[in-house]
């Protein structure tokens, strides 16, 4: 598994600002003239507003609607602080939690979202009274009054992709299969990033935020004096959450035949495949039955560990695939960590189970490869079994009996 912080966060985020402006201006109460928001500079307000009208503009024109993003955002309670959502937390649950971007039979892509809580700040400036109090009961009509949560729009932004994701390469050295990613197909393209100059593989993605009316605010100057007019504002302030996309997680061979957990050390060994306990020890005699010895391998074996016995250190599982489970031939299996091979005497023990209870050692259960890192699933044992039934691995190590 791999992961990857997204390094250019603010682009997502600077679209959610244009977009929510956009929304107030251009569906919501489109007899506004100009919009801007806050954060932009004189010099681009300049180039905007030439675009937008063809020359440059008498300030102010009327009415018009400013947004002032705050910077006092925060996660999100409770959803926002799910482990999940933080590749150095869970990033093994990121894909239970989201969609993957990316997904082939060796390759699974997910990104994870951050969801974040802020305000924006927005001003009207409003030519009269009678135009301010249309604005404001239009807002309280679409909020339905304060603090009611609503979804008005769904949103387009990207997100860069880290080169070492777009290029990766899969390489399975067991199955011999090796090739780059194909990003082409899931929308992956190039584009000018403007905030750092530089041409970038991004990914498109819809981003549906919700808006909450927190407050409305009379900023106006009533009396205006010998030179100057009233001055009407209406400034109102809406809550938002949005998820943003802020990292990359990557796993290969999530489907595979192999052995797929992480080393689980736990102070109990129970199996819900037969509905017992595995012992969390077993004497010599057990391990006789176990690996089923001719007479003279047995005494042979149980002398070298007669003065041990065997304590449960590790529980691995595979689950069968519906190939496996039809299989004429052996079925391998890559071991997590080298087990003995019968007779000989070697670093730990393997006891394998399955829903049928404990499977034999032989030419009718399973086998160790000489290496001592490979099981064999014996067809005879495989045809008892089903697609998605699991076989769990105990690992025994020897103790010195004192």
């Amino acid at each position: 598994m791999q992961k990857w912080h997204y390094t250019y966060i603010h682009n997502v985020f600077g679209n959610f600002a244009k977009e929510t402006l956009n929304w107030f201006a251009d569906i919501l109460y489109p007899r506004f003239l100009w919009k801007i928001v806050g954060t932009f500079d004189k010099a681009v307000e300049y180039i905007n507003k030439s675009n937008q009208f063809g020359r440059e503009t008498d300030m102010p024109m009327k009415p018009g609607l400013i947004l002032n993003p705050s910077g006092e955002m925060n996660l999100e309670t409770p959803y926002g602080k799910m482990a999940a959502r933080f590749p150095n937390v869970a990033p093994g649950l990121t894909k239970y939690t989201f969609d993957p971007v990316y997904q082939d039979e060796n390759v699974l892509v997910t990104v994870g979202f951050t969801r974040l809580k802020g305000d924006f700040e927005l001003v009207a400036i409003l030519p009269s009274f009678y135009e301010y109090f249309d604005l404001k009961i239009l807002l309280l009509q679409m909020w339905r009054g304060f603090d009611r949560y609503i979804y008005p729009i769904w949103f387009n932004s990207f997100i860069i992709m880290p080169p070492e994701l777009y290029n990766f390469k899969y390489d399975n050295p067991y199955t011999g299969t090796q090739y780059t990613l194909d990003w082409t197909k899931y929308g992956v393209v190039d584009r000018l990033i403007k905030t750092i100059d530089k041409n970038e593989k991004i990914l498109p993605c819809n981003i549906l935020p919700m808006y909450k009316l927190t407050g409305i605010t009379d900023g106006s100057t009533r009396l205006g004096g010998a030179t100057d007019l009233p001055d009407w504002k209406l400034s109102f302030t809406v809550e938002y959450e949005v998820e943003i996309p802020s990292f990359f997680i990557l796993e290969t061979n999530y489907l595979s035949k192999y052995v797929h957990m992480d080393i689980v050390r736990v102070g109990s060994t129970y199996t819900a495949n037969t509905n017992t306990t595995i012992p969390d020890y077993r004497e010599t005699e057990t391990l006789e039955i176990f690996h089923n010895f001719t007479d003279s391998t047995a005494t042979t074996y149980t002398k070298i560990i007669n003065d041990t016995k065997m304590i449960f250190n590790t529980r691995y599982y595979h689950i069968l695939s519906k190939s496996e489970v039809e299989s004429k031939i052996d079925v391998p299996i890559i071991l997590p960590e080298r087990v003995a091979i019968p007779p000989d005497d070697g670093p730990n023990f393997l006891i394998v189970n399955s829903r049928q209870g404990e499977v034999s050692y032989g030419d009718t259960g399973f086998t160790i490869e000489s290496s001592g890192w490979t099981m064999m699933l014996k067809p005879p044992f495989l045809a008892t079994q089903q697609q998605n039934d699991i076989v769990e691995l105990f690992v025994y190590v020897k103790q010195q009996i004192s």
